[in-house]
């Protein structure tokens, strides 16, 4: 399968994230996205702009740091939001309220 510029910069900043143990450190210079071969396909020399169409979009993540731009691919793992006591206890009482009605 032939993948399209965007997608091979989205699959090799995904490798680089799963191969961190620390996401902090996943974040990768924009210039080694640039006329690179990847495990996915050859990056050309507009990577740069496609990373930029990329985190424009909210795909993936971008910094600068120290004057060079950098990425990171955006994990969309499902983040369940955890629940205090009171506010479980304050919606089963509500429910309660809802049925009775």
């Amino acid at each position: 399968m032939k993948y399209t510029q965007h997608q091979i910069i989205v699959l090799t900043l995904k490798q680089v994230y799963e191969g961190m143990n620390n996401k902090e450190l996943a974040w990768v210079y924009g210039y080694e996205l640039q006329s690179t071969n990847t495990n996915y396909g050859w990056i050309g020399s507009n990577g740069g702009r496609r990373c930029r169409e990329l985190a424009s979009k909210g795909v993936i993540e971008r910094r600068e740091n120290k004057g060079e731009v950098q990425y990171r691919y955006i994990s969309k793992e499902i983040r369940v939001p955890v629940k205090s006591e009171s506010e479980i206890e304050l919606e089963r009482m509500r429910n309660l309220s809802y049925a009775t009605t």
